[in-house]
């Protein structure tokens, strides 16, 4: 089956997310469930998104990102190694 190009550049960006979550949650040095404790959801929602396999809600972002101190753009930073520098809280 032919994927369609918005289907690459979903699949991309939902891998990129994912990437870049890992990065922050292990520089915190938590584990998954750590993290999926800490913004209420279930730990194989965590390993999901970590390996871009789950289309998220805006409003799961926000968990993510309320959990890590961080803003939710920074998730989208084109980068495989995300700084502290980047982490800011949540205003």
């Amino acid at each position: 089956a032919k994927s369609f190009p918005d289907d690459r550049a979903k699949t991309l960006l939902l891998k990129r997310l994912g990437s870049n979550v890992r990065l922050y949650r292990e520089q915190l040095k938590w584990t998954q469930e750590r993290l999926a404790e800490e913004a209420s959801l279930a730990p194989r929602t965590v390993q999901k998104i970590e390996a871009g396999q789950l289309n998220i809600l805006v409003s799961t972002l926000s968990r993510l990102s309320r959990a890590m101190s961080a803003l939710p753009a920074n998730y989208w930073i084109n980068s495989r190694r995300v700084s502290y520098y980047y982490l800011r809280p949540m205003l």
